[in-house]
């Protein structure tokens, strides 16, 4: 497929892409691998695009696997992960396309729209969902955190005019799959807590798809606080996540406090694990996730 890019009036560029234009906007958010911008096509739909950068020398076999995985990007179609509608790559950066959604798990936190805590086990089975699915294709996220959390909110069913559905959808799960090692020690700094085994592997292991289940214990412990954690080396070498956990009524102690095991080989080993730990209260613990 070939591209060319003009300018275009009170835009910041227009791509070309088949028989369709682009027309790139505004920046409306930003992260660790790439910045999104809102973005009308000429058939008169509306996204966010994701445009990142790689930073690893170009040659033949790389340009290959690009293609590749973009294309299977594009096949990925999980309802607990956002979808991207297109993927390709142009003048050596990538361009994913999405449907924009009007809030982040990271606002709702900040703003405190809701007391998420009543909802935390329908949101902790969207994320495991997805996560498990990610995992069972083989793609590690390694950036799981709140603002990469989408929501999408939709009119309720009910007589209640004023009533809402929430859907919580993972993105960003395609910057490991693209950016490959280049982009993992960046996305596990981007939240602001570092997993143990990123900060000492030699002691408690190496990153891997358990590194998702820690960073998921982070969010779920957020969302249960109703606000952000910001955990330093020293507290997560001192087990200061798990600590908090330790103080939470059951079962969600137990759940947690084991995703936030320090050393990778003694944490909880899948999303479903957790969701059966989640589920130690009810009458049958083994809800299927």
């Amino acid at each position: 497929m070939d591209y060319k890019i003009n300018s275009h009036k009170e835009k910041k560029e227009t791509i070309f892409f088949g028989e369709t234009s682009y027309y790139i906007g505004k920046e409306i958010g930003s992260g660790c691998c790439g910045n999104v911008y809102n973005c009308d096509d000429s058939d008169g739909n509306n996204y966010a695009i994701k445009i990142m950068h790689p930073h690893y020398n170009l040659n033949e076999e790389l340009v290959l696997e690009w293609k590749n995985n973009l294309e299977n990007l594009t096949l990925i179609d999980n309802k607990y992960l956002v979808k991207y509608e297109k993927a390709f790559e142009f003048e050596n950066a990538f361009h994913l396309m999405m449907k924009k959604y009007p809030r982040t798990l990271g606002n709702m936190l900040d703003k405190k729209v809701i007391n998420l805590q009543k909802i935390l086990k329908p949101i902790a089975r969207s994320l495991l969902r997805g996560v498990d699915y990610l995992h069972n294709v083989g793609i590690i996220h390694y950036n799981i955190h709140a603002d990469n959390v989408l929501v999408d909110i939709t009119n309720s069913d009910s007589n209640d005019k004023k009533a809402v559905k929430l859907k919580f959808l993972l993105s960003d799960y395609a910057d490991n799959l693209l950016l490959k090692q280049d982009s993992i020690y960046k996305q596990v700094t981007y939240n602001g807590v570092l997993p143990p085994e990123y900060i000492n592997p030699e002691k408690f292991g190496q990153l891997s798809d358990r590194t998702d289940i820690y960073l998921l214990g982070i969010l779920l412990l957020e969302i249960y606080y109703g606000k952000r954690l910001l955990f330093s080396d020293e507290d997560v070498l001192s087990g200061k996540p798990k600590n908090y956990a330790l103080h939470l009524p059951a079962p969600y102690s137990f759940a947690l406090a084991k995703a936030l095991g320090r050393h990778v080989a003694f944490r909880t080993k899948d999303a479903k694990t957790l969701w059966h730990d989640l589920n130690l209260d009810s009458r049958n613990s083994l809800i299927d996730l």
